[in-house]
């Protein structure tokens, strides 16, 4: 049991992280269980002859179950639509699912549902900047400038320092020849992430038309 407790500390949201529950955090903790109930087994095992006769079957049947349980998630992790979609399935008013699944929608082509998925992220947690941000590089993507700008605003309303936003809104107000918004956005970007390639590329491309 203190096995179980201290190897799940770290991820007990004490110190808030990204994920609030994922099966992978239990992986340490479980070691303890197991060990346990081996013990448990070889215990029951000597109190009488008719347990000590049940300790096999009992750990086939256990290790057929898990058997089970592990050859079904692995169907689950085949590929990424397959494990998005499982997370959706399983956890509906997961926005950062729904997000990513539309993320994936859109860039295998499948627009439409991917849009509905972006929406359906928003609609649960209208306050989470990565599905606007999203949202904003589909509209890039198809040209409707406006709506993308608005977008990449939203997210950065809520997520003042997100590099990735400020990077999109450069691109953006390049292309629409605002140079110097253009500049300024790629310098907030560099701002909040290392010294990216892309970024400095694209400042001393701009350099030229500054001023």
């Amino acid at each position: 049991m203190l096995w179980f407790v201290i190897t799940l500390l770290p991820v007990l949201n004490i110190i808030p992280i990204f994920n609030i529950m994922a099966e992978r955090y239990l992986y340490i903790p479980s070691v303890g269980i197991f060990i346990a109930g081996g013990f448990l087994i070889k215990k029951i095992s000597f109190t009488s002859f008719c347990l000590r006769r049940c300790r096999i079957p009992l750990v086939i049947v256990l290790l057929v179950g898990y058997f089970l349980q592990t050859s079904s998630r692995c169907r689950d992790w085949k590929n990424e639509f397959i494990c998005w979609e499982k997370i959706v399935e399983r956890e509906p008013k997961s926005y950062r699912a729904h997000s990513s699944l539309g993320v994936l929608f859109i860039k295998n082509g499948f627009e439409k549902e991917g849009v509905s998925e972006l929406q359906k992220s928003l609609l649960i947690n209208p306050s989470y900047a990565d599905a606007h941000n999203n949202m904003g590089t589909y509209y890039q993507l198809k040209n409707m400038y406006e709506n993308a700008i608005k977008e990449y605003q939203e997210a950065l309303t809520i997520k003042p320092d997100f590099s990735e936003a400020h990077f999109n809104l450069g691109v953006i107000y390049s292309k629409l020849n605002k140079y110097d918004t253009a500049v300024n956005e790629f310098l907030l970007s560099l701002s909040s992430t290392s010294d990216n390639p892309t970024i400095l590329y694209n400042l001393a491309r701009l350099s030229q038309f500054e001023g």
